[in-house]
């Protein structure tokens, strides 16, 4: 399997998402300023008119210009100058931006001190909500806090979103809820679950979609159940039992009617929605034989299921047209399934004779076929221009002709949640894509299954500019290989990657495998460098920390500048 990077990029790019607004701060260490007073001296006295209008207990915030016998001349943040006493004890160094607290104010002296982290977030806290008209409780102060560690404006629009989204979902955590206002993305109860839901690394497409391979099969050996069940009951004498059974019997019609429809639309919606489509040519999915699907033991046991019926009901044309094709060999995972749930639509009294196919898990083995040829990757699909973004508007076609026209109540509840769930994690990802790139890979290969996440470590604007160095990594979920990620850093037509594995066998797979890729690299023009190791416990990648706030300073001595005048 061939996976082109810079393909895949160019694929998820065209859309620039808008830049995420910050709040304004300024780290405590400024560019050196010396500490000897200018032999000219900066006019204080617009300065100090301002602070002598202030009283004791009062805050300002200041650039230490230079300092001498704890007297200090600093520039308030609209650009005046003030000559202050700061307190004895307090450790301060010229080029910091610090908020004061006036400790004494008369004509003679301006005595001030530094106000600590601590003190000076309170402060900041307490301005912004009075500013914004909101009460200084305790759910208020955690929402300006969350926006200060997130580098958030904490203005009275974000203050007021902030609030109001956290009232209408007050079981949601707050830093989800500022996450999705920074990235832009609606604060829905979906969006909610599914960014918790990634957070938590429960957000594969992949395993929702095997999911519903095992519900489909489950749907079918209940429609078998239903039908023994009523068999082997009597109506004799008993009207209520009859009743029950008439309305039994009409459900496991509809059920079978639904199946017989679920499989139909699912492989009549697999066109490629491409140039080729557009103009009119109809490339549908690539069904495969049985025998590619199911064990020799398990093709004897339908076979020979099929064969019973036929000889009990030899004119029916969709046991004569099962049995020949599986005499000839020909019969396809597509064939079988559009067949065999049209006979149980037809005649439902044929669904107790397969109960043989469910417990040997030939039926759970098809409809997990069926997943895999409708609703996955191909590498084929990788490959295509836009096959990325196509394969999922034609994913997400399909759940909704499947959930549409009221057929959604009429769904084994399980079976909705989980067709909902894939179609509120295609929206998230769409949204997300917005403003990063980032994009699950659910791919069936020949004989084995992988699902991978594409995480692009680059501003989206940058992406759509044509940027020349762009970072990636791309998690890998190999059936047989385990869990892989690939850090990938492109700078021109330099490559450098670095392969994080899970064992020794690994590493050395991987190092004896190596040159096919380097030689494939170097053909298309590029000079490359790899590194491999060991996955770590502690290198284990974090969806929010390592990528949705992976630009947010951390710097914890950060100080918020504060204008006295605002």
């Amino acid at each position: 399997m061939q996976l082109n990077l810079n393909s895949i990029i160019h694929q998820l790019t065209n859309n620039a998402g808008s830049s995420v607004d910050k709040n304004a701060q300024t780290s405590n260490t400024a560019p050196n300023v010396s500490s000897t007073v200018q032999s000219t001296q900066p006019s204080t006295s617009a300065g100090n008119a301002l602070l002598q209008n202030m009283l004791a207990g009062d805050t300002f915030t200041g650039k230490i210009m230079s300092i001498k016998d704890s007297m200090a001349l600093l520039m308030l943040a609209g650009g005046d100058f003030v000559n202050a006493h700061i307190s004895d004890g307090s450790s301060v160094s010229v080029g910091q931006n610090l908020t004061f607290l006036i400790e004494q104010n008369t004509k003679q002296n301006i005595s001030i001190k530094p106000l600590t982290m601590n003190e000076q977030q309170a402060f900041l806290i307490n301005k912004a909500l009075d500013a914004a008209g909101y009460s200084l409780n305790e759910s208020n102060v955690h929402i300006v806090k969350e926006l200060i560690g997130m580098n958030m404006p904490i203005d009275a629009a974000m203050i007021e979103k902030m609030i109001t989204s956290a009232n209408e979902f007050p079981q949601a955590n707050l830093k989800t809820i500022a996450n999705l206002i920074r990235l832009e993305m609606p604060v829905t109860q979906d969006n909610i679950m599914q960014f918790e839901a990634y957070s938590n690394y429960q957000n594969s497409i992949s395993s929702e979609l095997n999911s519903m391979g095992k519900q489909f099969s489950q749907l079918f050996t209940n429609i078998v159940a239903n039908e023994t069940a009523m068999k082997s009951s009597t109506t004799a004498d008993n009207e209520a039992l009859a009743g029950n059974l008439a309305k039994l019997q009409n459900f496991n019609m509809q059920q079978a009617s639904m199946l017989n429809d679920i499989v139909n639309t699912l492989y009549q919606n697999t066109l490629y929605q491409d140039a080729a489509y557009q103009n009119g040519l109809q490339e549908t999915v690539l069904s495969q034989p049985l025998h590619n699907v199911l064990s020799d033991e398990q093709m004897k046991t339908l076979e020979s299921t099929i064969n019973q019926l036929l000889s009990e009901s030899p004119d029916n044309e969709q046991l004569q047209t099962i049995s020949n094709a599986l005499g000839e060999k020909s019969m396809t995972t597509n064939q079988l399934l559009s067949n065999l749930t049209l006979l149980l639509k037809n005649n439902p009294e044929f669904a107790s004779k397969f109960s043989s196919l469910g417990e040997g898990s030939i039926m759970e083995k098809l409809f997990s076929q069926m997943i895999n040829e409708t609703m996955k990757l191909t590498p084929a699909d990788v490959a295509k221009e836009d096959g990325i973004k196509n394969y999922y508007k034609r994913l997400k076609q399909s759940l909704e002709k499947l959930t549409s026209d009221g057929r959604e109540s009429a769904l084994p509840q399980e079976l909705s949640k989980s067709m909902n769930e894939v179609k509120a994690n295609i929206d998230f990802m769409n949204d997300l894509n917005k403003n990063m790139t980032y994009v699950q890979i659910p791919i069936q290969l020949k004989n084995s299954e992988t699902n991978g996440e594409l995480y692009v470590f680059t501003n989206k604007k940058a992406l759509a500019k044509g940027a020349d160095n762009v970072s990636a990594m791309l998690h890998l979920d190999m059936e047989h290989l385990g869990p892989i990620d690939i850090y990938v850093r492109l700078q021109n037509k330099n490559v450098s990657t670095n392969f994080c594995l899970a064992s020794e066998e690994l590493l050395d797979f991987v190092y004896a495998h190596i040159d096919k890729l380097d030689a494939r690299l170097q053909a298309l023009g590029y000079s490359t460098s790899f590194e491999m190791k060991l996955n770590e416990p502690e290198d284990k990648f974090d969806f929010v920390e390592d990528f949705v706030e992976k630009d947010i300073s951390k710097n914890s001595t950060s100080q918020f500048i504060l204008d006295i005048r605002a």
